[in-house]
């Protein structure tokens, strides 16, 4: 009998910790909705702003490069739907995230997500919903305009340079003089080698990885000036910058 109510007990607990969890996650009504036919909470601008806050949870905006880069709300990482499979490198397996898409791929998102189940999907936000009249000091990407010519000043002038493309692909182009090698793939143990003042120039094949990266670094506290190399080191190579070779042997 005892062992009895012991049981029925835990069992109220854990009935009533589960409901007080679940109303934590959706809010109110003002904040957020369940969506029925995604099954997954929708959450308005001022329960995203809070959400945000929350260091433990990971809001992605999934949008292209070319719409995020333009205009991102701060302390979210950009990773577009074609790229998911880096999120690994940023995001620790089994974390809370809340994605932000536009209203004509938020199926897809989710889908992508559900299938990845790496993660705790928590729900969605519309980019343009969201920022209607919610006060978010959008952020954009800097990008370096005029590539080559202004490499060797960034060498000349002791710039900081982080190249986060993997060994494999350093071992067969080379890297740019005085770059610090930090592959994404290893940047949840490594970033904190990057200082947290100063300017960072990020260098990658052709530029994106550099916007996940760069995202991330921001939203772990980083206020440093971040410049992404556009077109990445495929550009430095067809420029004919000079790169510094690695032995394969």
């Amino acid at each position: 009998m005892k062992s009895a109510l012991i049981l029925l007990s835990f069992l109220f607990l854990s009935f009533f910790e589960l409901i007080i969890s679940t109303r934590n996650l959706s809010g109110n009504e003002e904040y957020s909705s369940l969506d029925d036919t995604l099954k997954y909470y929708k959450y308005s601008g001022e329960k995203l702003k809070k959400l945000l806050k929350d260091e433990n949870i990971y809001v992605i905006d999934t949008r292209s490069f070319e719409k995020s880069a333009a205009g991102y709300i701060p302390n979210t990482i950009l990773c577009p739907l074609s790229m998911l499979s880096f999120l690994y490198s940023v995001v620790e397996v089994g974390s809370e995230v809340i994605i932000i898409t536009e209203i004509e791929e938020k199926q897809t998102v989710i889908d992508e997500f559900i299938e990845l189940f790496a993660y705790k999907l928590l729900g969605y936000s519309i980019f343009s919903e969201v920022i209607e009249n919610n006060n978010f000091e959008l952020q954009v990407v800097e990008y370096n305009p005029n590539l080559n010519e202004n490499i060797q000043e960034i060498v000349d002038n002791g710039e900081y340079i982080i190249d986060i493309r993997e060994n494999n692909e350093i071992i067969q182009t080379g890297y740019i003089k005085q770059a610090k090698l930090l592959p994404l793939s290893t940047f949840l143990n490594d970033y904190d080698k990057i200082p947290k003042n100063g300017n960072v120039f990020i260098f990658c094949r052709s530029g994106a990885r550099s916007i996940i990266g760069m995202t991330f670094l921001k939203r772990e506290g980083y206020t440093n000036r971040f410049v992404v190399m556009k077109g990445g080191m495929n550009r430095v190579i067809e420029e004919g910058y000079p790169l510094v070779k690695i032995d394969k042997k």
